[in-house]
């Protein structure tokens, strides 16, 4: 009955079309703003603790002034660098020829390693097991050519060769015309298409290994890559997990922070509310509502690795990542709330109404927010003993008493100030009518959430089943901007292909050295060489800006090599 009475009036929490919001809002009156007193100016809406900050603002001060992300950038590069210098004095060591006669082209393995390694354990962790279910693809394809077909086109068999150039058109439009994930894509592309399919058309005896007639062997130059990526994400791996630095670190620290913001920010949203003036304090406090969603963004990119971490069964990744969805619809309310805010008038008829509602409207807020600061210690801690189950239950007990008390005084505080009593008033949806009613809605969604984390049975064991059902479908969901950028990015990378595959020669000139022998001259693509198609991989994209981009930054990175 108090969540019925809560929500009269209004039904929908965006702002109805034509209605006025405060009480005697003129759009034609210009706004005026009143400056900040020095202590309200100097008022900080940063949650960091004072305590992970001390050490960081005394060796390295201008680092407390940049975004948490940046500290941990480098923390993760100087991992990777470490790592990697390594390795490779460890293939200095034992000499690269020696470790590549034992079938373990370290050059290789680490260039792996750095396509592989991410920003921490759970990306690396997604990033390889999408690599390696691209390249068992690949090694898959090649594997059945060559059963069929053993010892790939020899030179005399032409219809070897186009069956192997179809499979190659195949193979390389499907991979990029159905919904995969991008790592996945790029590995099955660029371990076949940009990689050994060439040597199913070459006929010429390079020397390496093929497995032929079902078979398969360490040294096929298939077997052997795929062996060498996995090696490669091991490496990668070892890299994050000494020291540990994981996706759920990180997101938790992301989601925890975002959500004690908000608080505060709310919190400061209604005391601003509740005055009766107007200052341009408004505009910064949208200012970091703003900056919140971002941060909400970049938690939720680092909540999707820590599936890899745990395989979801971590409850802590379970409670923050219901943390999460919190924060998100919280922030679908305050947006909206916080346009009305902007646009009161602040005249005679607000002060009036909210002389009645300001003190039930900040317990109802304080006793959301202090039930938001219990979920965020259970997010933290990953489950909630007795003593804080009781203590979130008493809290959330008497959050319906204080919306009752709330809405009472919006009712008072409406008769004052409507010409005709209570009923004209209704007519319209008034600024504090929608406040009011919001912050209810936000308390009850509070409640709603926490009574997941008070009874969260069935709740910290993600849906395999249905996981694996949606990956399927979407391999076959489509759309026409899709088959034609699957068209054209097929036809250019088999174009580049197929340059790589006759070569580009002087042909005069390699005629002259056939009849007259000497010096045998150079090719500007030598025949047989997949370089062109491997290029085409890692430069792909949907759109050419992308495609130029990525290419200029290959030529400054090369150059810079």
């Amino acid at each position: 009955q108090v969540w019925a009475q809560a929500t009269r009036g209004v039904e929908d929490k965006s702002a109805p079309r034509g209605h006025t919001y405060g009480s005697a809002l003129d759009v034609r009156e210009m706004p005026s703003y009143t400056t900040l007193s020095k202590e309200e100016d100097l008022e900080s809406y940063d949650s960091d603790d004072e305590e992970e900050e001390g050490l960081l603002h005394r060796f390295a001060p201008f680092l407390t002034e940049s975004r948490d992300g940046f500290a941990v950038a480098q923390k993760a590069a100087l991992q990777v660098a470490f790592w990697t210098t390594l390795y490779a004095a460890i293939a200095m060591y034992f000499h690269r020829s020696v470790m590549g006669s034992w079938g373990l082209p370290m050059a290789t393995i680490l260039c792996n390693m750095l396509f592989t390694v991410g920003s921490d354990l759970g990306s690396t962790l997604s990033g390889m097991f999408y690599g390696i279910i691209g390249s068992f693809w690949a090694l898959l394809v090649n594997w059945i050519f060559l059963g069929f077909f053993p010892g790939g086109y020899t030179g005399e068999n032409t219809s070897v060769f186009w069956i192997a150039l179809a499979v190659i058109f195949i193979y390389t439009f499907l991979m990029i015309a159905l919904k995969v994930p991008e790592t996945m894509r790029f590995w099955a592309l660029i371990s076949f298409t940009g990689g050994y399919a060439m040597n199913l058309v070459n006929p010429a005896d390079n020397g390496e290994p093929k497995s032929s007639n079902w078979q398969l062997s360490e040294q096929g130059y298939a077997e052997n890559a795929f062996i060498t990526y996995i090696l490669g994400g091991v490496l990668a791996l070892v890299i994050f997990a000494i020291p540990f630095l994981t996706s759920l670190k990180q997101s938790q620290t992301r989601v925890v922070r975002v959500a004690k913001d908000m608080a505060d920010l709310i919190q400061e949203l209604v005391k601003y509310y509740s005055r009766n003036k107007k200052t341009l304090k408004i505009f910064d406090i949208k200012e970091h509502f703003q900056s919140l969603g971002r941060r909400l963004d970049e938690a939720d990119a680092l909540g999707g690795n820590s599936w890899y971490e745990s395989c979801g069964k971590s409850s802590r990744r379970a409670m923050t990542q219901k943390l999460f969805n919190l924060q998100k619809n919280l922030m679908e309310y305050a947006e909206p709330l916080l346009e009305v805010v902007i646009d009161e008038d602040f005249k005679e008829s607000h002060t009036m109404m909210m002389s009645k509602m300001k003190g039930p409207m900040e317990k109802v807020v304080d006793g959301t927010m202090t039930i938001v600061s219990k979920l965020i210690l259970a997010a933290e801690d990953g489950k909630i003993d007795e003593a804080e189950r009781k203590d979130l239950q008493d809290e959330m007990d008497d959050l319906p008493r204080l919306v009752a008390a709330l809405q009472s005084q919006v009712e008072q505080g409406s008769k004052m100030v409507g010409r005709e009593g209570h009923k004209s008033i209704q007519d319209e949806t008034l600024g504090e009518h929608y406040v009011s009613l919001t912050i209810c809605r936000m308390a009850q969604l509070v409640l709603d959430e926490a009574e997941k984390f008070l009874h969260p049975e069935g709740d910290l064991e993600d849906d395999w089943s249905e996981s694996f059902k949606k990956s399927c479908t979407g391999l076959i969901n489509y759309d026409r901007g899709d088959l034609k950028w699957a068209a054209r990015s097929s036809l250019c990378l088999l174009v580049n292909f197929m340059i790589g595959l006759y070569g580009w020669c002087d042909t005069a000139a390699i005629d002259r050295w056939k009849e007259n022998g000497g010096k045998e001259p150079e090719c500007m693509i030598h025949k047989y060489t997949a370089g062109l198609a491997s290029i085409n991989v890692v430069l792909m994209s949907r759109y050419s800006a992308g495609t130029i981009k990525a290419a200029l930054d290959r030529v400054a990175a090369g150059g810079f090599a």
